[in-house]
């Protein structure tokens, strides 16, 4: 194992390429040359490339982990742990060596299916292979263009999905109302239910309710907080034709009953004019 100072090149927290001195960690395994960061060798660093200038390139390919080829090269891993190392490091060096050894042939070939090129290896391109940097840089836009695309094409899924799933939703919703409003004007027992639905045909506003209670809600019947605790908690169902509930719990009071009743005047007006129209439609 070797650390000298040498001019890395590499991108920047702020996304840049940058040329800094840093501490270079060579070593070698099975006769190849490895180059890290020293200051990334307790971490997955990244593989190194050394220039025709002798400067150093993190082209962002591969990583490794530097404490299994420590390990190894030192022959100090323990037993149960050998060859699992051990085919870890001939993995990764067959990888890294096909790649590099084809260097030429693997930039032709991400050029010609429009692979990303990131800002460095651009750099590098242009300061080493010149020939191939103005065909790395069409590669690396056509590649953001088509993956802008797809993200445009999903979002747009996403979309129509959530708005099915709004419409879905709430027509399941306003039918389950529906019907409970003809329970009522018919004179039915009606149980007391949490429907879910989506408040204003939001995706992202999506709400559990009374049936109850959403009724009070709709008609503006004003409900004390102690009987909307009670109607959400205790109450099993109201027999409208019986005027009598069916609950976990005793009710003292009268205030469940009269908005109750109540609710039964109005829902008895909205549909009797409901009917009114239908009728007069089929004349």
């Amino acid at each position: 194992m070797d650390v000298k100072r040498e001019t890395v090149h590499y991108i920047s927290s702020k996304q840049t390429h940058v040329a800094r001195k840093k501490d270079v960690l060579s070593f070698r395994y099975k006769d190849y040359e490895f180059y890290v960061l020293n200051e990334d060798k307790s971490d997955a660093p990244y593989i190194l490339t050394k220039d025709q200038n002798g400067e150093y390139w993190i082209l962002y390919n591969f990583f490794i982990n530097y404490r299994i080829y420590e390990r190894t090269i030192n022959d100090e891993h323990e037993d149960f742990n050998k060859d699992r190392d051990i085919a870890y490091c001939d993995f990764t060096l067959e990888k890294i060596k096909n790649y590099y050894d084809n260097f030429i042939d693997n930039i032709k070939r991400r050029i010609s299916e429009n692979k990303y090129f990131n800002i460095v290896e651009l750099e590098y391109l242009s300061k080493n292979y010149p020939e191939f940097y103005l065909n790395a840089i069409k590669s690396r836009e056509k590649f953001l263009e088509l993956k802008r695309q797809k993200e445009e094409s999903e979002q747009k899924e996403r979309e129509e999905t959530r708005k099915n799933t709004v419409k879905t939703k709430n027509k399941e919703f306003f039918d389950k109302i529906w019907s409970m409003k003809t329970a009522i004007h018919e004179g039915k027992l009606v149980l007391s239910e949490a429907y879910e639905y989506y408040k204003d045909d939001d995706y992202y506003k999506k709400t559990i309710q009374n049936n109850f209670l959403y009724l009070f809600k709709e008609y503006n019947i004003d409900v004390p907080l102690a009987t909307q605790g009670f109607i959400n908690n205790k109450l099993y169902g109201y027999d409208f034709g019986e005027k009598v509930s069916k609950s976990w719990g005793k009710y003292n009071g009268t205030v469940l009953y009269d908005s109750l009743n109540k609710l039964k005047s109005v829902v008895d007006i909205e549909l009797s004019k409901s009917l009114e129209k239908d009728l007069e439609i089929e004349m």
